[in-house]
Parts: C-alpha cells; sequence; structure tokens
C-alpha cells in the first residue's frame, strides 16, 4: 500500500469527501497537519491528547490552513476533520473552540496580495508560522484562552443537567 493510500484509509468519511471535492488542498492539508506536529513537540516536548498541547496544535493547525486555504475552506475541513463516528462530545467541542481560535489567527496571519493589488497598494506577506506559533503561544496560551478537556468536560454537564432523558 502507498504512502496515499494509507492516508485516504485514515481520513473519516466527512474528510474523504472534502478531498474528493477539492483534491488541490490534499497536499496543503497534509503538509500542515505534519507542520502542527512537530510544531507542538517543539514547544510542549510531546504531542498530547485533550491537553493544552493538543489545543495549541488544533489552534495551530487551523491557523496555518486559514492563512493557506482561506478561512471558508480551512473551516469546511477542519469541521469535516471533527465530524469522527464516536468522538465524545467534550473532545469535539475542545476541538472546535481550539480550531475556531486558530481560524482568528490565520486570518490576521493571511496576507492581502490578492486585496492590496486591486487597490494598488503595497501587498503584505503571509505571515510565516514562527509568527503563527510565536502568536498563539504569547497572545493565547499566555493569556488562558487554551483549555485543557476539563473545562470542556464541565461545559457538557452544565448544559446536560436540566435536560430530560
Amino acid at each position: 500500500m502507498t504512502d496515499y493510500q494509507e492516508l485516504w484509509n485514515q481520513l473519516q468519511p466527512a474528510e474523504q469527501r472534502f478531498i474528493m471535492f477539492n483534491p488541490q488542498y490534499a497536499f496543503t492539508i497534509k503538509n500542515s497537519r505534519k507542520k502542527a506536529f512537530s510544531e507542538t513537540r517543539k514547544r510542549f516536548g510531546h504531542n498530547g491528547r485533550n491537553d493544552i498541547s493538543d489545543a495549541f496544535r488544533h489552534c495551530f493547525w487551523a491557523a496555518i490552513l486559514c492563512r493557506d486555504l482561506g478561512y471558508e475552506t480551512a473551516k469546511e475541513f477542519l469541521t469535516a476533520h471533527e465530524e469522527r463516528i464516536g468522538n465524545p462530545v467534550a473532545q469535539k467541542a475542545m476541538d472546535l473552540y481550539h480550531n475556531e481560535l486558530g481560524l482568528e489567527v490565520g486570518k490576521l496571519a493571511r496576507g492581502t496580495e490578492s486585496v492590496d493589488r486591486v487597490r494598488g497598494v503595497q501587498p503584505q506577506p503571509s505571515k510565516p508560522d514562527t509568527w503563527i506559533s510565536n502568536y498563539i503561544m504569547s497572545s493565547l496560551l499566555a493569556k488562558g484562552k487554551l483549555k485543557d478537556i476539563l473545562h470542556f468536560r464541565n461545559k457538557v454537564k452544565t448544559t446536560t443537567k436540566g435536560s430530560t432523558p
């Protein structure tokens, strides 16, 4: 089996549908995922699950995808990515929250080349990965905006207390 077949088989059905209709984004998505794991390992020494390193990784990956593919395309793929069968509610909420933070960072990191060319203004280039990583660490992690799973488990418990079975 080739590397691409293995990668394809690891995708969730919603991700496969996205790639089938948008094959031009597959390479960027694959590479940005590798960058997110690598940067997380560099920053935290590991790639955890449901901890702050996981929050950072989701945020960083979303920011890179937004910068490179645009907000709507990145959001569509990231939403598909979280549509895993059996994905616990709190874990999905945690991931979607950090994806949204990352998308906002990605909008800041996205260059203005096409808009500025139309206006006749000197275009601003996209920010590099290091800028994104530093921004997340200084503006989100340092200010307590990255959350671990306990925050989302407590939220899920609170919102389901009053509901009937």
